[in-house]
């Protein structure tokens, strides 16, 4: 039988091991951006561009169907990716204009309703990392 001086020190235990824990994994997410900005309207097309590094970017641009939303470098600072979803039945294309310090970087893609396409990017380049559509 545990005696109740045994049995606070266990639960004093078990509470600091708790307290540890909770402040390595907060420590581990600190500085990182863990989110994502979710801009534009209509969900037949998504677009999530992963910001890989931020510096030097002045502002973000998508481009659909007449449709412009920007992303400026302030925004940017506080999340790591960009989910951009837009009305695109039928075929059709988007494109992502990257504004830096020195040049502007752009990527067009065919998208047709129901693709998602993930990106990434920093202020040298623009990468298609996955394409998705209906079908594949």
């Amino acid at each position: 039988m545990i005696t109740s001086k045994k049995h606070f020190k266990i639960t004093k235990f078990c509470i600091f091991l708790l307290l540890i824990s909770g402040t390595y994994l907060c420590s581990c997410n600190s500085g990182m951006n863990q989110s994502t900005l979710r801009i534009g309207k209509g969900n037949d097309v998504t677009v999530t561009l992963n910001i890989l590094n931020p510096k030097g970017i002045q502002k973000i641009e998508f481009l659909s169907n007449g449709n412009i939303q920007k992303v400026n470098a302030d925004e940017l600072v506080n999340y790591n990716a960009i989910e951009y979803g837009f009305y695109g039945q039928g075929e059709g294309s988007f494109k992502v204009f990257v504004y830096t310090n020195l040049d502007t970087i752009k990527s067009e893609n065919y998208v047709e309703e129901g693709y998602h396409v993930q990106l990434e990017c920093d202020s040298s380049h623009i990468k298609t990392t996955d394409f998705t559509g209906i079908g594949y």
